[in-house]
C-alpha cells in the first residue's frame, strides 16, 4: 500500500463555545493541514497520486474556507479543531473521489492536533 501525504498552512480565526457555555474571544491560528491518501497500485508512470493534483485539491478546500471558521457550515456547531478536521476530510473526499482517503490531520498550534479518518 502506498500512502501519499500533502501538507499546507492557512490562517483563520475562530471562537468556540467552551465546556460550561462560555464562548471564547475570536482568535487566529496559523493552521497546518495534512491529507493522506492510499493506493494499492501505481499508475503506468509509477505514481500513486500526482502531487500537483493532490495539492490542487487541498488548495481548493483551503481557498473556500475563508479567514473566519465560524462562517463554515458545521450544522450549527462551533468550529472546534475536531469539526474543522472532519470538514476538510469531507471536502477532500469529494474532490478526490477515486482516491482512498486515509486521514486528514489539522494542527491548530504547535503540538495540538487532531486526526480524522473514517475508521
Amino acid at each position: 500500500m502506498y500512502k501519499v501525504t500533502v501538507e499546507d498552512t492557512f490562517y483563520a480565526e475562530h471562537a468556540v463555545k467552551m465546556p460550561g457555555g462560555e464562548i471564547e474571544p475570536s482568535h487566529g491560528h496559523d493552521w497546518r493541514v495534512r491529507v493522506c491518501a492510499a493506493a494499492k497500485e501505481l499508475d503506468e508512470y509509477g505514481f500513486a497520486f500526482e502531487f500537483k493534483d493532490f495539492r490542487k485539491a487541498l488548495n481548493i478546500v483551503i481557498s473556500n474556507i475563508g479567514q473566519n471558521l465560524n462562517e463554515l457550515e458545521l450544522n450549527g456547531q462551533h468550529p472546534t479543531t475536531e469539526l474543522v478536521c472532519k470538514h476538510f476530510y469531507d471536502k477532500m473526499q469529494v474532490l478526490l473521489n477515486s482516491a482512498e482517503l486515509e486521514y486528514v490531520e489539522i494542527e491548530e498550534e504547535k503540538g495540538c492536533l487532531v486526526r480524522y479518518s473514517k475508521d
